[in-house]
């Protein structure tokens, strides 16, 4: 959030100190170390601490074991029921849902090396779970009733089980041999088990101190012997093979090569459980007195007052990325990182946690102005304050800048420009030519000019003789930040006129209008290649080079659109600051993104989970983030001063297990056992999955494919379910991949067989019948069709014939007798015969009338494929044989194929004509022309 100036904010009455060496100098020199292990240099306080309780999603508030299982996930021992735990969603499994548990009281958890999860209950009882199944534990004698308290596997890959009536093995055969008093067990009860990397069983019990198992026979140590306590209630083993004993009122004894080195608790508290990480850290989770470490010989306590959730801690676990788990009665669960980050605040002796600016000077100590609070010294873990008691002129500081010669300048609101030196402080005003007492950022040059920029807008910049020379910017905005290039010319950042550069005494200013993505400038950082950045308010991050402009936004893969400040780390990176915590940006990328060679930038974010106290960071005036001499960066932040070593800042090389946890069809969760056939027409399909990397849970990243129906991967971000709707039919093969919270995939991922069943309208079946109908429809009316043209063919052949026969002979004779009885009509001269010739010429002609009818009945309409010219020629001379007349038909150009009807019409209205020519025309030559 922006700093906001307001007078007569809190006024500090006293000098705070602060015993906080140790944490102080860790955090200023802490040492790399690989892995994600918890860093054994570094204070608990400054571990990454995550709390879940009920109102998480655990079923109550008490947690009585923890393991982790090959696949990844973390599973609770509770009273109410057992756990599983992705890192973001709790699982319960308990009498309701699961028969398998005879009681929801959890007492002992182990996970073997096949991946079953082995489940001790209270009142008696054993289960294991395999394959999604939960079922009771049965040897040959049948079920085990005994109380189980511990278990533990065997080298054989049987498994160990310590309980109320004394130790048991169980054989995967169905076996159990059982151990008491009776064998050499210093105790009926076996309160806890371990196998020790020589593959000795160890047994502590309730009283009878320890017991090694060994070649069928075991050797008894107790107090005589140098335990601190014969009550054991935990086993742990160092790297040197020593193992580390927790008691009930005796503290840890260390037993390392038959020896016992007894180290009591901060309290002399009872020792539930002890654990020895992969960095050497000895921890204890005690009665009352909260989580604790051993260091320098002696243990120190995280407890309530240090923010742990509970004082009882029953059960510690480190997991597979180094986490460190702690079960607590009544506070639920704990998880201790070692972040990636350290923040200095109010617990290491700062007096307030909103910090507004940070320095470093040249001896390396820390400058630290809080909101109300002065200035804090922080110098070999001691914490010094100047306020207004020790002549600071405001406690409100603004603006921070370590000189050169020790000196330290602090620009206030109300109260100008403070000096301090040796203590001393001086204060500059408006009475040594300041142009306004409320200083914003202040400025030390390459040749050890001061400047200090105001309020009111201007820039001042101090003499020898203590005076200031005020130069003013075009435009009077409030000066935010100050910076220099390599060729010496001033930078300003304003809350309204953009970007300004002071060259001499001249100023260029720089504004939306020519391409300032916005004109309130928070940060300035001139770069070794004479561009300069700038950090904006709502524009993003701007680069300035070769005159122009180019933006980089949310839109481009930014954190955030305010960039509070810009810090280079020197090996290839921008660090910035905002409201959503510290990201840093390649400087490839940013190139990359410029030419159009990347869509977005690649962000690496950081927050809470990697440890910051407040994921939200200030500023809006001064510096509000420096780069120490060693490279260690430091930002300013809501709580605390924020600590980054680029150096040590190692990336987790862990790729997630990732896991497809349920498929629900229409509402229906399905069993993935097998791979599930969802109903034909099912409409709604959600693939729930997740990956296990506890770290940071909410910055796990993911991508899906269902293959058969997705082109493409689908970037499902922080999403853990995959949604589809109106499937087809078919077979489908979904795979999900995920990254951890430094962005390393994993690429295997995982998959899940699923398929739809298709309607019987929709089966290669129904096709198949559908094609068998259609095929046997179509042959049988090809076998009609071809019945039908035979019969069809036949008939036009029968008429044919018939036509060419009533054509040739009948038609022609009844012609050949009318253009006769015409002669004879002409050329008789008896008036007695003209009757009857006349009516002989009308029979004639009706006889021809009715024969071209016949005729036209009888042939095909398609002039017998010969055509309406060939076919007409025929006929005119069929009509004219014997006579004077003469008839010629001629065709022009290719023929052109007409419909069938059509051509029958034609022929039909040519023989007319010819037929009329003749009849009416008396026409003795006739010419026909087919164009």
């Amino acid at each position: 959030m922006f700093f906001l100036i307001s007078a007569g904010l809190w006024r500090t009455e006293r000098t705070a100190f602060r015993a906080c060496l140790a944490a102080l100098s860790l955090l200023l020199a802490v040492r790399p170390h690989a892995g994600l292990a918890l860093d054994p240099q570094k204070e608990i306080a400054q571990y990454v601490q995550q709390v879940w309780q009920a109102r998480d999603g655990l079923p109550q508030n008490s947690v009585r074991a923890i393991t982790q299982t090959p696949d990844g996930y973390l599973w609770l021992g509770t009273e109410e029921g057992l756990v599983r735990f992705d890192g973001v969603a709790f699982t319960v499994f308990d009498r309701s849902n699961t028969p398998g548990l005879k009681n929801n009281f959890i007492t002992a958890l182990l996970a073997d090396r096949k991946g079953r999860l082995w489940v001790g209950m209270e009142g008696g009882g054993l289960g294991v779970l395999e394959k999604g199944s939960l079922v009771p534990h049965v040897t040959r004698d049948g079920p085990l009733t005994s109380q189980v308290w511990a278990l533990c596997e065997a080298g054989d890959g049987g498994v160990w089980a310590g309980s109320r009536s004394g130790l048991w093995r169980l054989h995967g055969n169905g076996k159990a041999d059982r151990y008491g008093r009776e064998a050499g067990l210093p105790h009926d009860s076996v309160s806890t088990l371990f196998l020790d990397s020589r593959g000795v069983l160890w047994a502590g019990t309730p009283g009878g101190g320890l017991a090694r198992f060994d070649e069928e026979r075991f050797t008894v140590f107790s107090v005589r012997e140098g335990l601190a306590n014969d009550r054991v209630a935990s086993i742990s083993e160092d790297p040197e093979g020593a193992l580390w004993i927790g008691t009930y009122g005796g503290g840890v004894s260390r037993l390392h090569k038959g020896e016992f080195t007894t180290f009591p608790t901060a309290g002399g508290l009872l020792v539930y459980s002890t654990l020895v990480d992969r960095d050497g850290n000895v921890w204890a989770g005690t009665r009352n007195g909260g989580l604790q470490r051993l260091r320098h010989g002696a243990f120190q306590a995280f407890t309530v007052k240090e923010g742990l959730s509970s004082d009882v801690v029953y059960r510690i676990l480190e997991d597979r990325e180094g986490s460190l788990w702690a079960g607590t009665i009544g506070g639920g669960l704990n998880r201790f990182g070692d972040g990636k980050l350290a923040t200095l605040g109010v617990p290491e002796g700062l007096p307030r946690d909103w910090v507004i600016s940070v320095t470093q000077d040249s001896q390396g100590d820390l400058w630290i102005a809080t909101e109300g609070g002065g200035v804090s010294h922080v110098q070999s873990g001691r914490v010094t304050r100047y306020t207004v008691k020790e002549g600071l002129s405001s406690d409100v500081v603004t603006a921070l800048w370590a000189g050169r010669g020790g000196v330290l300048w602090a620009g206030t609101i109300g109260g100008g420009l403070n000096r301090i030196l040796g203590g001393k402080i001086t204060a500059f005003r408006t009475s040594e030519g300041l142009s306004d007492d409320r200083v914003t950022a202040v400025f030390e040059d390459g040749s050890g000019t001061l400047w200090a920029g105001t309020r009111d807008g201007r820039l001042n910049h101090l003499l020898e003789n203590g005076r200031f020379v005020t130069l003013s910017p075009p435009e009077n905005a409030g000066i935010t930040c100050l910076a220099e290039d390599a060729g010496g010319n001033l930078w300003l950042g304003t809350r309204g006129a953009g970007l300004c550069r002071l060259a001499g005494e001249a100023f260029t200013c720089y504004s939306a209008r020519q391409g300032l993505p916005n004109d309130i400038v928070l940060s300035v950082l001139p770069d070794a290649d004479g561009s300069v950045w700038a950090g904006t308010s709502g524009g993003g991050l701007a680069r300035f080079s070769d005159g122009a402009f180019t933006a980089y936004t949310v839109k481009s893969g930014l954190q955030d659109d305010t960039v509070f400040s810009i810090l280079d780390d020197g090996r290839g990176s921008l660090w910035m600051s905002c409201n959503k915590g510290i990201f840093r940006v390649s400087r490839r990328d940013l190139e990359d993104v410029a030419r159009g060679k990347l869509q977005k930038l690649g962000c690496v974010s950081y927050g809470i989970a990697d440890g910051m106290r407040s994921a939200e960071c200030s500023g809006g005036t001064g510096t509000t983030a420096w780069k120490g001499r060693d490279g260690k960066l430091f930002f300013s932040t809501l709580k605390g001063v924020v600590v980054a070593d680029p150096e040590r800042v190692v990336p987790n090389a862990l790729p997630p297990p990732v896991i497809v946890e349920r498929v629900i069809a229409d509402g229906s969760s399905l069993d993935l056992v097998r791979p599930p056939r969802l109903a034909a027409g099912t409409r709604s399909v959600e693939i729930q999955y997740t990956a296990l990397s506890f770290v940071a849970p909410e910055k796990v990243r993911f991508k899906y494919r269902l293959e058969g129906f997705d082109e493409e991967w689908v970037d499902a971000g922080k999403r853990r379910a995959a949604f589809y709707t109106n499937l087809p039919p078919g077979p489908f093969r979904f795979r999900v991949m995920a990254a951890n919270n430094d962005g390393v995939w994993n690429e295997t991922g995982a998959t899940a067989e699923l398929s739809i069943a298709p309607f019987f309208v929709q089966t290669w079946l129904f096709y198949l019948l559908c094609a068998l109908a259609a095929g046997t429809a179509g042959l049988a009316l090809h076998r009609l069709r071809v019945r039908g043209l035979r019969a069809r063919n036949a008939l036009l052949a029968e008429r044919n014939l018939l036509a060419q026969e009533i054509h040739d002979d009948i038609s022609q004779i009844m012609t050949g007798i009318l253009h006769q009885l015409e002669a004879a009509m002409e050329t008789s001269a008896s008036n007695a015969c003209r009757p009857y010739i006349e009516r002989s010429i009308e029979l004639a002609r009706k006889g021809i009338i009715q024969a071209r009818r016949t005729i036209r009945g009888l042939r095909s309409p398609v002039c017998e494929g010969t055509g309406v010219a060939e076919a007409l020629r025929r006929a005119s001379e069929a009509l004219t044989k014997g006579t004077a007349v003469r008839v010629l038909v001629e065709e022009h150009g290719a023929r052109a194929a007409l419909p069938e009807g059509l051509e029958g019409e034609l022929f039909r209205i040519g023989q007319e004509a010819v037929t009329n020519a003749i009849r009416h025309g008396h026409a003795r030559q006739i010419e026909i022309d087919f164009v």
